[in-house]
């Protein structure tokens, strides 16, 4: 008797720890935390980001939409938008519905060669998931981050980056948020 007790209980913490995608995603996801010693800047029309007080750079700036560049100041970590037509300039870049697990994109330095980011960091706001950090992990790793906007996932921006300013990247996106 005591071994199928065993047995029911091992079964039943088996059944309760079994784990769902979404759910595991939800656990890993980073959540939005301001920091106190970085500044706060305009990043989009709605939004704020911060930055350590060492990047440079004109950050949000646009008379027919808007643009966005800073960087530190050792140049290792660029963060950059311009999605702009002819005529104007949008705050986000191209949207879908679902993520992919894996994204690629041409190379920022116009080459034609493709990125394949393979690495991604989720990130959260009251642990409800509102972005999604892509990145390589080369020499110069390439990074996009998306942000979830009116019912859809957006392209907000491109960073540039050495694989050590990881964590600092992590911390700058994380500090995004609505005004």
């Amino acid at each position: 008797m005591r071994y199928l007790l065993l047995l029911a209980g091992l079964i039943l913490l088996n059944i309760s720890c079994s784990s769902d995608p979404e759910e595991a995603q939800e656990k890993m996801c980073t959540e939005a935390e301001l920091q106190s010693s970085f500044v706060t800047e305009n990043f989009k029309t709605e939004y704020l980001i911060q930055f350590p007080d060492d990047y440079k750079g004109i950050g949000m700036v646009g008379f027919e939409g808007n643009i966005f560049t800073k960087y530190n100041a050792d140049t290792t970590s660029t963060f950059y938008y311009a999605y702009c037509s002819p005529v104007w300039c949008d705050d986000f870049g191209d949207a879908v519905t679902e993520l992919p697990d894996i994204l690629t994109v041409e190379s920022a330095n116009g080459s034609g060669i493709v990125d394949i980011l393979e690495n991604t960091e989720d990130f959260c706001e009251t642990q409800e998931m509102n972005g999604r950090f892509y990145y390589d992990d080369m020499n110069t790793s390439t990074g996009v981050y998306y942000m979830y906007v009116d019912t859809v996932w957006r392209e907000a921006l491109r960073i540039e980056f050495d694989p050590s300013n990881l964590n600092e990247i992590k911390l700058i996106l994380a500090s995004i948020h609505e005004k």
